[in-house]
């Protein structure tokens, strides 16, 4: 994958990918994975590698206190809004579904403005490491990052059940990597899946 994506392109390359958009919503909703978060690590370890517990702390204390006031508040309005409307109120149905499809854009919005902050955090701070995009060896070096950032993110990361979720979303950056990815992963957490 291009290293020269900004975060927020990376994401959107990322997520429109087959199975990531499902994979993702997967372990949001089961484990509450915060995926901004997630594709961050994702992005570091192709551009920069493994980063700083350090960084990846205050990248994690800002996603958490960005994500509680914005994000995970306007999803939560969102989805309240999905079976919430009533017939006997004096609005139409369709303009309670405009409102939720501009609580959505909003919801997209913060989501965008949160990547943003999240690339803040690491530009200026570390050197890009590009990856030699014919290299395999190279890769395995950027995917095995990707991991280490994840788990030095997300604490509960060996409490998954399957690793498939996570095999889906770093094979959309490395599709030519999966098998390798699935080792990875599974000698990380010691996933049996």
């Amino acid at each position: 994958m291009n290293t020269d994506l900004s975060l927020w392109d990376f994401s959107c390359t990322v997520y429109s990918a087959p199975q990531v958009q499902s994979a993702c919503l997967y372990l949001q909703d089961e484990y509450h994975f915060d995926i901004p978060l997630l594709l961050f690590c994702c992005w570091s370890g192709v551009r920069y590698g493994a980063v700083s517990k350090e960084l990846l702390q205050q990248s994690v204390d800002f996603s958490n206190d960005w994500s509680l006031r914005t994000v995970r508040a306007l999803r939560s309005i969102r989805r309240d809004m999905k079976h919430d409307y009533k017939p006997e109120w004096p609005i139409a149905e369709e303009t309670w579904s405009q409102l939720r499809d501009q609580v959505k854009a909003l919801e997209l919005q913060s989501e965008k403005l949160l990547l943003e902050g999240l690339e803040g955090f690491l530009e200026g701070r570390i050197e890009l490491k590009p990856s030699s995009q014919s290299d395999n060896n190279e890769y395995e070096h950027h995917i095995d990052a990707c991991i280490v950032n994840i788990e030095a993110c997300f604490k509960y990361f060996k409490n998954i059940r399957s690793s498939e979720p996570l095999v889906v979303i770093l094979s959309a950056v490395y599709p030519s990597c999966r098998e390798y990815i699935q080792s990875a992963i599974q000698k990380t957490n010691g996933d049996a899946s």
